[in-house]
């Protein structure tokens, strides 16, 4: 009898949308392969930031970077695609995008998965006709215009369609405040899942039982119990359970270190190749299964770990979104929540994501320093067309 128990340190909980192990690489797209990459890379920054909880949807994260990235130009956009894992021109990305979305998406008996996007614009804003035919290709995405001028107004609209888009999972993912009045435009991205457990807990098993926080603090968590065949499999360092569900088509990893340190080292080092070999080496096994009911509500802005993985030219001055509109633009501050819960019947999450482009101004703010040659100093007179130095000299003694 094997023992996988959640009470000794803390688990990392992977989400797959196979059930069976030996279907998990070989089904991956390209697409699939380098969101995946690059969601594992997003995790790992968040957590080097943050000790507590963290949990994020690198689907509708990668989903509306990728959404934005179409607009994108030289600098901007090789340093976007080359951490989205992107590869082939628009339409190509575009398509694969929209299959992707397709495949995902719908319900399977008890469970129900769906990936939407929207894509909102300042009402009378100008937009390349290009890019607007592009947009119109790519599978669940829809056009809104809205007034930014009014961000209270423009953040409550934008809600209203994410609470929609999750069944009420996220409620808000802007406030007037995280907006821009300036914005041009705003990719949000919503994801909505739940499922039941194939195999369901009784509430009867349920029990609080003591749960490590940390090497020395503890807490008492209610803790759901069963005993059934699993796939399984464990190293010295770590236990590994897959637990389908009801659909067999979606199953949820965990991923159990047996110390803190190994904890902590694997948080900063997991990836998908990793998880592939464990994955691969879940075998049949009786488990005698705990694990902790929960309930997360993560939020984080994301700017600073995207240009920390590379896209730092979207962020910046010396953007180029020239493929949306003839106006200079960047995009602002990007914003990320997941709501999971985990239960006796089984699984409920939503997410969104919100990235906005805003202008880039014609003369940025000059920083105030300050000058006093109250000492010795150097000076040369140069010449600005030829570039030659007519003079140079020291003042010792004015």
């Amino acid at each position: 009898m094997c023992k996988a128990k959640v009470g000794a340190v803390v688990a990392v909980l992977v989400c797959t949308m196979t059930a069976a192990a030996q279907d998990f690489k070989k089904e991956r797209s390209p697409l699939v392969a380098g969101f995946n990459e690059f969601g594992m890379d997003l995790f790992k920054s968040l957590c080097r930031e943050n000790a507590g909880n963290v949990v994020l949807s690198p689907l509708g994260v990668s989903r509306a970077l990728t959404v934005a990235s179409l607009g994108a130009r030289n600098e901007t956009a090789a340093e976007m695609r080359r951490v989205l894992r992107l590869s082939g021109d628009a339409e190509h990305v575009v398509s694969h995008l929209s299959d992707l979305t397709k495949t995902l998406g719908g319900a399977h008996g008890k469970s129900h998965y769906s990936l939407s996007s929207s894509f909102w614009t300042q009402k009378g804003w100008s937009i390349r006709p290009q890019f607007l035919g592009l947009l119109s290709k790519s599978e669940g995405l829809e056009m809104r215009e809205v007034d930014f001028t009014l961000p209270g107004a423009a953040s409550d609209e934008i809600n209203a369609w994410v609470k929609k888009e999750t069944r009420g999972g996220i409620d808000r993912i802007l406030t007037s405040d995280s907006l821009n009045k300036e914005a041009r435009f705003v990719v949000v991205s919503a994801e909505c899942f739940f499922s039941h457990w194939l195999h369901a807990f009784s509430p009867k098993g349920t029990k609080d039982t003591e749960f490590s926080v940390s090497a020395d603090s503890k807490k008492t968590v209610q803790t759901m119990r069963h005993y059934l065949r699993l796939k399984y499999y464990a190293t010295p360092d770590v236990q590994v359970v897959e637990l389908p569900y009801s659909d067999k088509r979606r199953s949820m990893v965990i991923i159990l270190p047996k110390t803190f340190e190994q904890f902590h080292h694997l948080q900063k080092t997991i990836g998908p190749v990793w998880l592939e070999r464990q994955v691969a080496d879940l075998r049949d096994h009786m488990v005698d299964l705990s694990i902790p009911k929960f309930r997360l509500d993560y939020n984080a802005k994301l700017g600073k770990h995207l240009e920390l993985l590379g896209i730092k030219a979207a962020f910046s001055l010396r953007a180029d979104f020239s493929h949306v509109s003839k106006e200079e633009l960047r995009l602002g501050e990007a914003y990320h929540r997941t709501t999971f819960q985990v239960d006796e019947d089984g699984t409920t999450y939503a997410s969104a994501t919100a990235v906005a482009g805003i202008p880039i101004p014609v003369s940025a703010p000059l920083p105030n320093v300050r000058f006093y040659a109250d000492r010795p100093f150097i000076f040369v007179i140069q010449d600005q067309a030829t570039g030659a130095f007519l003079s140079v000299g020291k003042v010792v003694n004015p």
